[in-house]
């Protein structure tokens, strides 16, 4: 089932704009970029690809619910910023 929705995440459109607000080919190019920097890699586990897929489900569920001083929502832009303690 795991693999099923991976699939579907990364070939279906319309579900992965249902699912993660992101259009596959852009998920896919996140996930890349996120494994060439070297903070995230594939773990036994979960892949580079399902654990960005579970944190981007549920920043879409929550929404505008969001109250963090770490991350920030703009909706009218479509875009979340993170903010990292370095």
């Amino acid at each position: 089932m795991r693999q099923e929705l991976m699939g579907q995440l990364t070939s279906n459109d319309l579900a992965s704009r249902s699912i993660i607000r992101m259009g596959p080919h852009a998920f896919l190019q996140l996930c890349n970029k996120l494994r060439a920097t070297g903070r995230l890699k594939d773990y036994r586990r979960a892949t580079v690809e399902e654990q960005v897929a579970k944190f981007l489900h549920i920043l879409g569920k929550i929404g505008l619910t969001v109250q963090s001083p770490f991350i920030s929502i703009d909706p009218m832009r479509r875009q979340v910023v993170i903010f990292t303690m370095s």
